[in-house]
């Protein structure tokens, strides 16, 4: 089944730079601060923090294998000093459709369950490369994921030479230049924010002419906010000063003892979080206070893979009697490990998104990735 997958990609990869101008590029994404491009810079040869983790990127460019480190071009979003946890340029809540397929990435230590992309990936280099990190993996909640951007354009799922459509992050086999084997997983970036939105005029900005974000917990301090809270940029081309959106507390959560870790925002359009008409889409990192407690749907202990919906909308639409956030999907369902399934430990789901329903952005994509377009709404 991947030779024959693995065969059409490399049939219609080929087509990617007549029908996907770099302009097309939507996607949106963060990498963490240990990530390998903060210790060497630009190519190489740029000083060390040319690349922060404050910052938002786009892809590098049409199809080409990438030889990281590279910056990606079009910064949007600039947090000086800290780091961009999550990422959403928001959305209508009449879009919310809680079966669309949803595209994710997971954090260095987080394989999936056998058989899937991101275990195919975290599995490069003998188990010691952790590409998965510097991925997208897409899931219909069907128990597995597959492979849908690579950081670097050299995908491991199946064939070590197949190619697939990079986003310019360093992976072990090309950084640096390359290393050799055991692969340490500092040399792999993590990313950890994503928004695949698609605007045909993209010029480095938001499409929606807004940002929704999360930040981490040393961020959050210096910026008079807590890593929980839900910060939004009005104009949507970035700022040292977001205004305040929400709090973990509204959605839920216990105030100040969570870490929003990835994130989808269904507001309305006025920027202020109404519960019960506005819809938020989450996950938690690990350490959050609220990992563990027994979901009010499903009575799961609810640990940092599952996808969250915020408490007002799981009582809206999911029926929940609970007052805290409640499990929209589980982790078991995006292909992740969890201890609840007898594994040993639980995968992180670190960045979210749901593609705009025929896009350019899911046209190019699903051509170069040899997956099915999604069906929403």
């Amino acid at each position: 089944m991947h030779l024959r997958r693995l065969g059409s990609i490399s049939v219609l990869s080929g087509l990617l730079i007549f029908l996907c101008p770099v302009s097309a590029y939507g996607i949106s994404y963060s990498i963490d601060g240990l990530s390998p491009e903060f210790a060497v810079g630009v190519q190489g040869v740029a000083p060390a923090g040319a690349i922060l983790p404050g910052q938002i990127y786009t892809p590098v460019a049409a199809y080409a294998p990438v030889v990281p480190p590279v910056a990606p071009p079009g910064v949007l979003v600039n947090f000086l000093p800290g780091e961009v946890n999550a990422l959403s340029y928001g959305r209508a809540p009449n879009t919310f459709n809680a079966n669309a397929p949803v595209y994710f990435s997971l954090d260095r230590g987080s394989a999936g369950l056998a058989g899937t992309g991101s275990a195919h990936e975290f599995n490069f280099g003998g188990g010691a490369g952790s590409e998965q990190s510097s991925d997208v993996f897409r899931t219909s909640f069907n128990n597995t994921n597959t492979l849908f951007a690579d950081g670097d354009g050299v995908a491991q799922f199946g064939n070590p030479n197949g190619p697939a459509f990079p986003l310019g992050t360093g992976e072990s086999a090309t950084f640096p230049f390359p290393p050799q084997p055991p692969f340490p997983p500092a040399l792999q970036a993590d990313l950890d924010a994503l928004d695949f939105r698609f605007n045909a005029n993209f010029q480095g900005g938001s499409p929606t002419g807004r940002s929704f974000l999360s930040v981490d917990t040393s961020t959050a301090f210096g910026l008079g906010f807590q890593a929980d809270d839900i910060l939004v940029d009005p104009t949507g081309i970035g700022t040292a000063n977001p205004n305040f959106y929400t709090s973990g507390a509204s959605l839920g959560l216990v105030p100040g003892s969570n870490d929003i870790d990835a994130l989808i925002v269904y507001d309305d359009g006025d920027n202020q979080y109404l519960p019960g008409t506005d819809i938020i889409v989450f996950s938690l990192a690990p350490g959050s206070l609220y990992l563990g407690q027994l979901d009010p749907l499903t009575g799961m202990a609810i640990n940092e893979g599952d996808i969250l919906i915020d408490a007002a909308s799981a009582q809206a639409l999911l029926g929940s009697l609970g007052p805290g956030p409640a499990i929209l999907h589980t982790a078991e369902s995006l292909g992740l490990r969890t201890t609840r399934a007898g594994l040993a430990g639980n995968d992180n789901l670190n960045a979210l998104d749901v593609p705009e329903p025929g896009t350019g952005l899911v046209v190019c994509l699903a051509l170069v990735a040899g997956v099915r377009w999604p069906r929403m709404g």
